[in-house]
């Protein structure tokens, strides 16, 4: 994966970035290269070949937009007590989708997070998990369908929100 100035790129601790230029340095003896990266007024040198090892990825493309949307899409059935379902609210898990900024594991946490609230109460952790995600998600989106994050929460809110109502019916039958 090459990155080249003027790439859009995320990187995992602060979101989207823009790769502004490259600079040669001695490290250690040995040339390297770093990529110099900005996030809003944050300024980030990053050696090419970690960011060539996974410290920087590309955003994610409109077909996989879709399948994220088609997660939210699909009602959630889960008991939050039971540490086998792929939904129950571990934390450490939590931890990792946000520390990797990986789309799949956000919308999934975002699923999840979602229906636990409409079925018992959210802790702060929980709250904070949830606006921390749908940032991270909505930022992304809306960087790649030129539109607002506004716009975005409220479509991913009323996939979410129709998911349940599904879930709902499935469940009275």
């Amino acid at each position: 994966m090459s990155f080249q100035v003027g790439d859009m790129v995320i990187k995992p601790s602060l979101g989207l970035c823009k790769i502004t230029g490259v600079r040669k340095m001695q490290v250690d003896g040995r040339d390297e290269e770093f990529l110099i990266v900005f996030c809003g007024d944050v300024k980030v040198m990053i050696p090419r070949v970690r960011a060539e090892k996974g410290e920087l990825r590309r955003p994610i493309t409109e077909d996989e937009i879709g399948r994220i949307y088609s997660l939210f899409e699909e009602p959630v059935f889960f008991d939050d007590e039971d540490p086998e379902n792929p939904y129950h609210l571990d934390r450490v898990k939590m931890n990792a989708a946000l520390s990797s900024w990986d789309p799949e594991s956000l919308a999934t946490w975002i699923r999840a997070l979602f229906n636990h609230e409409k079925d018992m109460p959210t802790t702060k952790q929980e709250a904070d998990y949830w606006t921390k995600m749908m940032r991270m998600m909505t930022e992304e989106i809306s960087h790649i369908e030129h539109t607002t994050r506004g716009k975005i929460t409220v479509k991913i809110k009323g996939l979410l929100q129709a998911a349940r109502k599904r879930r709902k019916e499935k469940a009275a039958h």
